[in-house]
C-alpha cells in the first residue's frame, strides 16, 4: 500500500562509517546509501512482513566477500574502482553506468541473498568504498 511505501526502515551501522541516507526512487522504495564505508558491518531490518531480495550496489575493487547474517553470500572480483549491483530478485550482476553484464565477476548463489523479517547483518570484507541497497522490506 502507499503507507507501506512511505516507512523508512530502522538501520543501524558499525563505526566509522562517513555519511548515510536515505532516498526513494519514484516515491517507492527506500534506498539506503553508505558512501565512504570504512566500516565493514551494517545491520538493515526488513520491517515487511516476508522475505526480502534486495538489490545491492558495491563501488571498490579487488575481492570482496559479502555476507549477511554470518553466511557468506558471494565472492564478487572487481577491477579498479569498478561499480557493481547484484540484482537478487532477477539474479544478475551488472555496471549500472555501462550495463555491461558482470556475472562472471560474481561467485555464489543469488538464492542465499535475502533478508529476513526483522534485523539483518550485512557484512563485507575486502575495499569497499561505497555500499547501497534497496528493496530491504517487503509485505505480502
Amino acid at each position: 500500500t502507499q503507507e507501506q511505501n512511505n516507512v523508512i526502515n530502522s538501520i543501524a551501522l558499525e563505526s566509522g562509517t562517513n555519511s548515510l541516507y536515505l532516498e526513494k526512487v519514484n516515491g517507492v522504495s527506500p534506498t539506503l546509501k553508505v558512501s565512504y564505508a570504512t566500516s565493514d558491518s551494517m545491520t538493515v531490518r526488513n520491517i515487511g512482513n516476508y522475505l526480502s531480495r534486495p538489490k545491492i550496489t558495491l563501488y571498490g575493487n579487488g575481492t570482496i566477500n559479502l555476507y549477511i547474517n554470518n553466511s557468506q553470500v558471494l565472492k564478487i572480483d572487481l577491477d579498479e574502482n569498478t561499480q557493481i549491483t547484484i540484482d537478487s530478485e532477477k539474479m544478475e550482476a551488472y555496471n549500472a553506468e555501462t550495463l555491461e553484464l558482470m556475472n562472471r565477476q560474481v561467485t555464489g548463489n543469488y538464492e542465499n541473498i535475502k533478508l529476513n523479517v526483522g534485523k539483518n547483518v550485512i557484512k563485507w570484507d575486502g575495499y569497499v568504498t561505497r555500499f547501497e541497497i534497496s528493496n530491504f522490506s517487503r509485505w505480502i
